[in-house]
């Protein structure tokens, strides 16, 4: 049988179905319940694939951020737009390989799937659920596997471990599974703490590859996790000089999700009863809020091809309010302004009072500290935005008289008043479908002004016709008694009478009035108007 290196042909080949298999198996895990046939059926299919390929001996699978490897021949690869579990997000998380003995059971196989379909947004650590599936026919290859070789007798040995945390002399060393055709996992490359300002650029050189952001992360939750033991003064002080060195590494990574899960960690510890696991949590935050360790953060952000405004949203929910005055900086420089804008709804209250000195600066800051007051939605925001109404693009004074129209904040619904004889006939019409009862009591002024300038005859007989029906459903006895004036022609006494258009439609509105106390207007204007007018007024079918 061909040989390719210690591998026949058949192996590599049954390597790949197995493989293969192990993902739409794992894939399925998170589809269908514990027992549903189709899921047996699988896991069936998978110890036949896993049996015929370990039935010359153990399969050592060696892996890497896209690839699974059997000695050196591929079989798999992850294509590029997906992210899987196997291999590249165990590959995060310093699982560098399996070594898959013959003669798996059924129990086991579950369990094996069980941890790897594991959702990884929910902050899964693979290394601990693999170890804690008892797994007897797989061993998991770990770039930190010397943890376990040296016991810690003391807390700060173990501080001092986790501190070489991805340097490269904790690679497996060889010889040390049964199987002896399993290759050691490569060394990674060095990495040095603890960290100093000449280090950014090479660490984030180095932490480009994923698999050592893990690495870090990784370390930080042990770091979080040591928190709640017992430690003396030295070892309470170097416990906090390690952990401010892990939060700077995340930081400088520009990993969202990883500076996301310290975040959220650290607001959990900071809620504790152990008071090392406070000041763990407390140190943790402010050192993720100090504004230029979140400045620098950010702009690393902009070095990637795409900014996820929901993922961004995750970070300043678990960072709160005191980020906002940063972010909103940031706001007026980044690639992705849509992105941060976005993402700023989070804040409420705290972005409006740190958008709105930025929008009262002009220039870019008024264009972006705009578009996120306007994706904010509050009532203070759109108040912010609503004192320069009319030098607004149009686009946002749309947007703004439809977050006006359900507002019950009286300031902020004056723009809808406004926007009546706003230069553009979009936003006119759009001020009229949204001006409702509640802002009777200053529609009548306005009305009076449109009236008396004449401005109304001018403008399409549609919008007219609405302004006019707005007027009926809004207005309340003050708006009928200025229509009741303005619907009977001047000295009508002395000649002929002919109504024009718009005394027309005043007549209209008035009888279409649905405020109770226009009913008296509209009836004494039927003892003493013209007979043009109260033919209008007593045509229950007009239009």
């Amino acid at each position: 049988m061909p040989q390719l290196g210690i591998y026949s042909e058949r192996e590599v080949k049954g390597a790949k179905d197995l493989v293969k298999e192990l993902i739409r198996v794992v894939r399925a895990c998170r589809l269908y319940a514990q027992g549903h046939p189709a899921l047996e059926e699988m896991a069936a299919t998978l110890r036949r694939r896993w049996e015929e390929a370990t039935a010359a001996g153990p399969l050592a699978l060696r892996f890497t951020d896209r690839k699974v490897l059997l000695e050196e021949e591929p079989v798999h690869q992850a294509p590029g737009n997906l992210h899987e579990v196997i291999p590249s997000v165990l590959y995060e998380h310093g699982v560098v390989g399996l070594v898959l003995q013959p003669g798996i059971e059924a129990d086991e196989a579950r369990r094996l799937c069980a941890a790897l379909s594991t959702d990884p947004r929910a902050g899964a650590d693979y290394p601990s659920l693999l170890w804690e599936a008892d797994l007897v026919h797989v061993q998991v290859l770990i770039d930190t596997d010397d943890a376990d070789e040296d016991p810690v007798s003391t807390p700060n040995d173990f501080a001092q471990q986790v501190a070489k945390l991805g340097d490269g002399t904790d690679a497996t060393p060889a010889g040390e599974y049964a199987d002896a055709r399993a290759a050691p996992a490569p060394p990674p490359p060095p990495c040095h703490l603890p960290l100093d300002a000449a280090d950014e650029t090479r660490l984030k050189g180095l932490l480009a590859d994923d698999r050592y952001v893990g690495t870090v992360s990784h370390a930080l939750r042990v770091m979080h996790a040591m928190a709640g033991e017992p430690l003396l003064p030295d070892e309470a002080g170097q416990f906090e000089k390690i952990l401010g060195e892990l939060v700077g590494a995340v930081l400088a990574s520009g990993d969202l999700p990883a500076a996301t899960e310290a975040a959220a960690r650290a607001r959990a510890l900071a809620g504790s009863q152990v008071p090392l696991e406070v000041r763990a949590g407390e140190l943790t935050t402010s050192m993720l809020l100090a504004p230029a360790n979140l400045r620098a953060f950010l702009k690393t952000l902009d070095e990637h091809e795409a900014l996820d405004a929901r993922a961004l949203g995750g970070l300043l929910v678990e960072l709160g309010g005191p980020s906002a005055p940063t972010v909103a900086a940031w706001l007026l420089e980044t690639r992705f302004p849509a992105a941060v804008q976005d993402a700023m709804r989070v804040y409420r209250e705290a972005a409006a009072e740190a958008l709105a000195p930025l929008y009262a600066s002009g220039g870019v800051g008024r264009e972006r500290a705009g578009g996120a007051l306007l994706e904010l939605g509050t009532d203070q925001a759109l108040s912010t935005l609503a004192a320069g109404f009319r030098d607004l693009p149009e686009e946002t004074r749309l947007r703004l008289i439809q977050h006006s129209g359900r507002s019950r904040d009286a300031a902020l619904r004056r723009v809808l008043l406004d926007a009546l004889d706003d230069p553009s006939e979009a936003v006119r019409r759009a001020a009229i479908g949204a001006v409702k009862r509640q802002d009777a009591s200053r529609l009548a002024p306005v009305a009076k002004d449109l009236l008396e300038r004449g401005v109304l005859e001018a403008r399409y007989r549609a919008e007219t016709e609405d302004f006019f029906e707005m007027l009926s459903r809004a207005g309340d006895a003050s708006v009928a008694r200025l229509l009741a004036d303005h619907c009977i022609p001047r000295g009508f006494r002395l000649g002929f009478l002919r109504l024009t258009p718009v005394q027309q439609l005043c007549a209209r509105a008035l009888r279409r009035m649905r405020a109770p106390d226009a009913r008296p207007v509209v009836d004494e204007l039927r003892r003493r108007a013209p007979r043009a007018v109260r033919e209008i007024l007593d045509d229950p079918l007009g239009g």
